[in-house]
């Protein structure tokens, strides 16, 4: 019998948008799934330290892109995504969905730890067309 590799965690249905940080350090993805995938492009090395601030060196990852943080960020099928703000550690996106629901996210990056931390503002709001998304900044 062959080993069974474990296959990365993954959306179960189209990609409908991705943004990038500024810092090329995470990757967002939104999909027909309803959520909002964190892929981390980083990983730490805890034996190699900066010499000035004793932290570890970050470097990217010779592995694949890996997930740090997946929720469920809408009822249907998230439309779009855009990267409001972006700097080292904390991002602002905006999701708009068929559940005719605007949200916006709050993510506060870790890089130390490989993790994430993502909250939504209270208020949603509710449009009554469709929604569609322009790229910009």
């Amino acid at each position: 019998m062959t080993p069974q590799i474990a296959q990365p965690v993954s959306h179960l249905d189209e990609v409908t948008s991705i943004c990038v940080s500024r810092d090329n350090s995470l990757v967002f993805t939104v999909s027909r799934d309803a959520h909002l995938f964190i892929w981390s492009l980083l990983s730490t090395k805890n034996d190699d330290y900066d010499m000035d601030t004793d932290m570890p060196k970050t470097k990217m990852s010779k592995q694949p892109f890996h997930i740090i943080q997946s929720i469920k960020a809408h009822e249907e099928t998230i439309l779009g995504m855009t990267l409001v703000r972006s700097d080292a550690q904390h991002h602002c996106l905006v999701t708009g969905s068929v559940d005719k629901k605007i949200k916006i996210w709050t993510v506060t990056n870790n890089k130390n730890e490989d993790k994430c931390s993502i909250k939504r503002l209270k208020t949603d709001t509710t449009i009554s067309g469709p929604v569609s998304f322009v790229a910009g900044q």
